[in-house]
Parts: structure tokens; sequence; C-alpha cells
């Protein structure tokens, strides 16, 4: 097996195929073996799971879910990526790779078509730019036994916060409702190449800091109810403090302002 997270193999790797890292598909890749590690075995993957991975890039996490899963469908956008997974991933027979967006795929049919008879699972190393689209739509499809994701440390936060808490919000609702969230660990950005340059605020400081959340639980998250409160009060907080003092007199009226630029 291609041991992808040595630089000393990756690099010469990438350099064979041509292969330039994209800033606009935030690539960052792994150089640290015990992340994937650690990220397939707190996932719980074992022969009884079938695992929908999104963002293989070259590899090291898919590697991890092969050895220990029933069978893996990693979805990859990057088609420039193709000769590199046919030569990381060549020892496994129970992987297959679809070349396309996530987010243009039913995920319910997909899970069906690939897992029968498994336990369907999600796993992915999610760039920023992209994370909320795609984690929503692996929670909307209901259809997961569990879902584990790597994203940015404040990302993650958010996902797990309590209601009343500083990182508390609407994304922190909606995850709420189809979850039930769990912070596993941090990864520091020298587990990267290239390291990460996005700097977080949080409690702890300014830093390049993730960290690896699970969403566990499908199913069990909150009643709908109580999701429907909560929504309500964090609406009602943020409709408080844009009319508190010192902010203004409310919201601007953006159709005003285009039709004052407009005349100007």
């Amino acid at each position: 097996m291609v041991n992808v997270c040595d630089i000393q193999v990756m690099k010469p790797l990438l350099s064979q195929h041509g292969f330039h890292f994209s800033k606009a598909k935030g690539q960052n890749f792994l150089i640290a073996p015990w992340v994937p590690q650690s990220i397939a075995e707190q996932a719980g993957v074992d022969e009884t799971a079938g695992v929908l991975e999104i963002g293989p890039g070259i590899g090291p996490l898919t590697q991890q879910l092969c050895l220990r899963a029933g069978k893996v469908c990693a979805v990859e956008v990057d088609t420039r990526l193709q000769p590199i997974l046919k030569e990381t991933l060549a020892p496994f027979s129970n992987v297959e790779i679809l070349w396309g967006d996530v987010l243009k795929l039913d995920i319910p049919k997909l899970v069906a078509e690939k897992f029968p008879g498994l336990r369907p699972m999600a796993c992915a190393n999610l760039p920023y730019y992209i994370t909320t689209p795609i984690l929503s739509a692996l929670l909307e499809a209901e259809c997961f036994e569990s879902v584990t994701v790597m994203v940015q440390k404040e990302v993650a936060q958010r996902i797990a916060a309590a209601p009343g808490t500083e990182d508390y919000g609407a994304f922190s609702v909606f995850c709420q409702y189809y979850t039930q969230p769990e912070l596993l660990f941090d990864v520091p950005p020298n587990c990267f190449l290239p390291q990460p340059k996005v700097e977080t605020n949080n409690n702890h400081g300014t830093g390049c800091t993730l960290s690896a959340a699970i969403a566990t639980g499908l199913g069990h998250g909150l009643p709908l109810q109580v999701a429907v409160t909560r929504a309500q009060e964090f609406l009602n907080l943020a409709l408080r403090k844009s009319y508190a003092p010192g902010k203004g007199c409310g919201p601007v009226n953006h159709a005003a302002r285009r039709q004052t630029s407009l005349q100007n």
C-alpha cells in the first residue's frame, strides 16, 4: 500500500502525474497518518459498514476506510486525481470511485444502490468553502447511521455548540435537529500539505487549528418542536441585536440603496 501520508512519497507521486494543488478547490492533503486512522477508527467503521466518502483527494482516508469497511464509495470532483487514485487504491477491491459533484447526486438513491445489506456511513475531509452545503446534503439525506467530517475548528464548535453560547446559531440548530454531534480531536495545520492558511476566531484565540467533528445518531437529534423553538429564540436574539443601541436604526433597505445608486 502506498503511504500517501509520507511527504517523501507524496511529492514525487504528485510530480509524476503533473498535479498542482488547487486553491479554488481548497485542497490540503494529509501528511500525518494518525489523522485518517483516527477518523476511520472513531467513526466506528468495520466490515458491516458501507462508507460514502466525499473528496478522497489522493486517498489517505480512503485507504483507512478500505482496510475496515465492507465497501467504500468515494465521490471526487477533481478528475486530475484519476491516475493518482488508481495507483494509491490499487490494492483494494472494495472501493469504487465516482467522478462528479456530490451535490448533484441523489444521495439516498446512491446509498441504497451501493450499500445493500451494509450499515451506511459517511466520512469526509471537507474544504472550508463548501463545508455547509455538503454537510447539509448529507444530513438532509437521512440515510446514514453516522456522518464523520473534518472541518475548520470554528465550524465544528458551531455544530456542537450549546444553546445560549457564543458559538450557537442557525447552523447549530440545523445540525442538532438531525444529529447528536460530538467533537473528536484537533488537527494542527502542520498535518497538511500545503498548510491551511485559515484563521479562526474562537475562545482559544486565533490560529489555523482544524478539528474533526462527528455527527452521530442520525434520526436521534432534537424533536421538531424543540428545534423550531430554538430557531425562533435564535432569530429573536439576532433581531434584538440588530436593533440594539449603536447598531443603527434597523435593517438596511437594500432595494432603496440600489435604486439611489442607479439614479446617481
